[in-house]
């Protein structure tokens, strides 16, 4: 079997792309008894360090495994040598379901192998060995046909060497974070900070080992274990090559956001997701970019969650004044009911639909405080969103500065689980979708890219350095709902934004989408 066959015309990148659909980690190992979430769980009950083993655990999880680990030390501190095996086979199997469940991946039981593939191996001992180039040739990764390829260097002068060694130095920069702070601390007890750094370097290095297999794949075309060792893999090629979005010209997308990019004068970043099967369009989307007023989504379904328990929330009035308005910049609902009171529901309106700065922080200030929020995101399973400031502070949007920022990939995957997943009971979820389809500071953004009759709830936002952002969903009339997130910005603190680079940006989603999967126009 070809997947290369002159028929389909299929460049490097397109393959690779598209191999982003299927769930990799049914054939990864993070569900064997020799991959790392095992490991580290053995290791953590070795050490009584349980911060060891909750970075591989989703957020979700926290409390559970904790407690399962602090029962499991005690048992076999009691338990006959002969017990012990059984113990710890328990407890890194239920670690193993739940790291299975945060990565949206079904639990079959824990896969005993006599040694993790060889392509794995590889990939980890790049990482320690600090020598990427070598995995490249290793791998057998094969240029375009369009570029010579003359030394070791020109490997990292084409697309998919450049994307191996940026998904490369992120695991590298993120442990050594996880790491020096592991030192500083010194603790074994539950430590947020240290978790959360740790779980920012277990998805780089889940990002960097599936894009290597999806490299091994498309090079040798074949699975790098026993195709009939995993229950789910009879049949998963055949299947890669059948799908439909296999035959997008993905280098094609990107050159036109390249195209964008030289035209208008941004850095550019794109995540989107076709909830009919799940196919994505990104670019630069593992980026930081600050997100502005697009991040009062996460204010809002802060609240919105909160009220789910306590629904007495949404009617609670909080009064306005001048000072509050005055001081958040931007405030055209809120201004009109200076020295009255507005209720929390009306207030969560007036920030999505009119990107009211006062009403948001008044839900921030009364409601929800900041770490609340992020603690909503990381409950969610979002790590990367980060809400340090305040509006209209927020908006600097300093290149370089971290604070206030998170990436397209994330905040797509957010914005699905909080609009298309099943986060919120049915008036939460009908209000928040009511509120973005409200919007009103947006028709030249995503809504002027996608054709007419299709529906669009979003949330924009803007700030210094030419930040313009739109993001959301979109139902095609014969169609599921895709998720959009467009961001973008310059070096140039005074640039202008254009809202011409986020509505291009949708039409080539939308025309990617439509191609690949028969949505009608």
């Amino acid at each position: 079997m070809n997947l290369l066959s002159k028929k389909t015309k299929l460049t490097l990148m397109s393959v690779i792309t598209a191999f982003t659909l299927f769930p990799l980690t049914v054939f990864g190992h993070c569900n064997s008894d020799k991959g790392p979430v095992v490991q580290a769980s053995l290791l953590a009950l070795k050490t009584g360090d349980v911060n060891t083993i909750l970075i591989w655990m989703p957020p979700a999880c926290t409390n559970k495994a904790i407690n399962l680990f602090e029962k499991t030390v005690k048992m076999l501190e009691t338990a006959a040598p002969m017990d012990n095996t059984q113990i710890k086979t328990n407890f890194y199997t239920a670690m193993v379901k739940c790291h299975l469940k945060g990565e949206g991946m079904t639990f079959t039981g824990v896969k005993h192998i006599k040694a993790l593939p060889s392509i794995i191996q590889l990939s980890d001992g790049a990482l320690e060995n600090g020598k990427p180039v070598n995995l490249l040739k290793i791998t057998n990764v094969k240029p375009l046909s369009s570029v010579s390829i003359q030394s070791e260097a020109d490997f990292l002068t084409n697309q998919v060497s450049k994307t191996l060694y940026r998904k490369y130095n992120h695991v590298l920069e993120s442990y050594k974070a996880y790491n020096d702070m592991k030192t500083k601390l010194n603790t074994k007890a539950y430590n947020e900070k240290l978790v959360n750094l740790g779980r920012e370097y277990v998805k780089n290095y889940v990002n960097y080992t599936h894009y290597v297999l999806n490299i091994y794949i498309l090079a040798h075309d074949k699975l790098p274990i026993d195709e009939t060792y995993y229950s789910k893999l009879g049949s998963i090629l055949s299947t890669i090559k059948e799908q439909k979005s296999i035959k997008i010209n993905q280098n094609s997308t990107f050159e036109k956001f390249k195209n964008i990019e030289s035209r208008y004068g941004v850095k550019l970043g794109v995540a989107a997701i076709n909830s009919a099967n799940n196919e994505k369009v990104q670019y630069n989307a593992d980026d930081r970019f600050p997100f502005c007023s697009t991040g009062k989504v996460f204010v809002v379904s802060s609240v919105l969650f909160k009220s789910m328990s306590n629904p007495d929330i949404l009617k609670k009035k909080i009064k306005i004044s001048s000072q509050v308005v005055e001081k958040s910049g931007y405030a055209p609902i809120t201004k009109k009911y200076i020295g009255k009171n507005m209720s929390v529901t009306d207030l969560c309106k007036a920030a999505i639909e009119y990107s009211d700065n006062a009403a948001t922080n008044l839900l921030v200030k009364y409601i929800v405080d900041r770490d609340g929020v992020n603690e909503y995101a990381k409950f969610i399973g979002d790590n990367t969103f980060r809400l340090d400031r305040s509006e209209p502070s927020l908006n600097s949007a300093t290149p370089g500065d971290i604070r206030d920022t998170t990436t397209p990939d994330a905040m797509a995957k957010s914005l699905n689980k909080l609009i298309l997943g099943n986060l919120f009971e049915g008036r939460q979820k009908e209000l928040l979708i009511s509120w973005l389809k409200g919007n009103t500071t947006g028709d030249k953004k995503i809504r002027a890219g996608v054709p007419k009759g299709w529906i669009v709830g979003d949330k924009t936002g803007g700030g210094s350095y030419g930040v313009n952002n739109d993001i959301g969903v979109v139902w095609p009339p014969d169609g599921k709902p895709i998720i959009i997130v467009l961001f973008s910005r310059t070096n140039d603190k005074d640039a202008k934004r254009n809202d011409k680079v986020i509505a291009e940006a949708t039409s080539i989603i939308v025309d990617q989408f439509t191609r690949s999967n028969n949505i009608h126009l």
